[in-house]
């Protein structure tokens, strides 16, 4: 699938969407837990570093220290008590492998001992009280191991982010699928309807969004059923005022049609009453369209009284009876009822 194409589904916006705000998230939380739990921690080591030194200032001989009986990995875990005399000398250390120097200023600094990439250390140096064999006293941690424990701890508190992110695409797309199924209900009611008698799209069970959308296809098929109703009608009043006129001239036709001399004017005759045939065809096609178009008409049986119809045709050739001389009237007294 192209990317603009997958792009284009609601639904891989917003799934790719909220992946991105969740790995940004659990970015944002990484390293927000990070550098607060780190300086908490460094803070909180930094106060454990002087509390120590302090407690080993207040001896006035040179103590014995006992070496850590532990594996090097697991000492880097562990506080390293340094104690100096006033000739810069190591006389004690809690781990004697650590060739830690000699701080020549009081206070923290972080020194790199040794070749290793985890040999970073933070030292705390203070002299001893005076009149003390003590002269400096260093005590350090491995910050190299102190950042490891600040990932892990800050990677654990991911977890449930982590943990929270396919549930939240899962629901996403279930959510979106209800839409889209939604969504996709209307769009069969738009293909079901017919061409010339089309309704409107119900809004019951859409999004909010999408109403808009469904008012306004529902405003155009209000306005195209409007412009077929006039449409419709004009066809409709048009085949009816030309059906009289044109039934009117056929009769006509047919009654000259005896006094027509053989010859030329038989054969214009034979020409004007194939155009007048034409003329009915067209107008009886007109009324089928606008019977086919409109639905409404339902088809009923009518009355026509043929005595009524008899007497329209008399009306409409007696110009023509009368310019021939020819007496025409109707004087039935019989009433003759036609069903159709």
């Amino acid at each position: 699938m192209k990317p603009f194409t997958f792009m284009r589904s609601l639904r891989n916006k917003l799934l790719s969407t909220l992946l991105i705000i969740h790995l940004l998230m659990i970015g944002g939380v990484t390293w927000y837990f990070f550098s607060c739990y780190g300086d908490m921690v460094g803070t909180m080591k930094d106060d454990q570093l002087a509390k120590i030194a302090d407690a080993w200032s207040t001896n006035k001989q040179m103590p014995a220290l006992m070496p850590m009986l532990i594996a090097p990995d697991k000492a880097k875990s562990a506080f390293v008590v340094q104690l100096w005399d006033d000739r810069g000398q190591l006389r004690a250390s809690s781990w004697p492998e650590l060739q830690a120097p000699l701080q020549n200023q009081r206070g923290y600094r972080d020194v790199h001992v040794g070749q290793c990439d985890d040999c970073e250390w933070r030292i705390y140096t203070r002299p001893g009280l005076p009149g003390s064999e003590i002269k400096t006293i260093q005590v350090m941690h491995n910050l190299s191991y102190m950042k490891a424990l600040m990932v892990k701890r800050a990677l654990s508190a991911i977890i449930p982010l982590i943990l929270m992110m396919p549930l939240s695409l899962l629901v996403i797309w279930l959510v979106v699928r209800k839409i889209t199924r939604d969504l996709q209900v209307a769009s069969r009611q738009i293909a079901a309807q017919e061409t010339h008698h089309p309704h409107n799209v119900s809004p019951e069970g859409l999004p909010d969004e999408i109403l808009p959308l469904v008012a306004a296809y529902n405003s155009l098929l209000s306005k195209l059923r409007e412009a077929w109703s006039s449409q419709r009608q004009f066809l409709e009043d048009a085949a009816h005022e030309l059906r009289t006129p044109v039934t009117a001239v056929t009769l006509q036709l047919e009654n000259l049609r005896q006094h027509i001399q053989p010859g030329e004017a038989s054969r214009q005759f034979s020409q004007l009453e194939a155009g007048v045939t034409r003329t009915r065809h067209l107008v009886t096609q007109l009324l089928n369209v606008s019977r086919q178009d409109d639905q409404s008409v339902v088809a009923s049986v009518e009355h026509i009284e043929l005595d009524d119809l008899l007497k329209e045709s008399i009306e409409q050739l007696m110009v023509v009876a009368d310019k021939r001389g020819i007496d025409i009237g109707f004087n039935g007294s019989t009433q003759y009822r036609l069903q159709a």
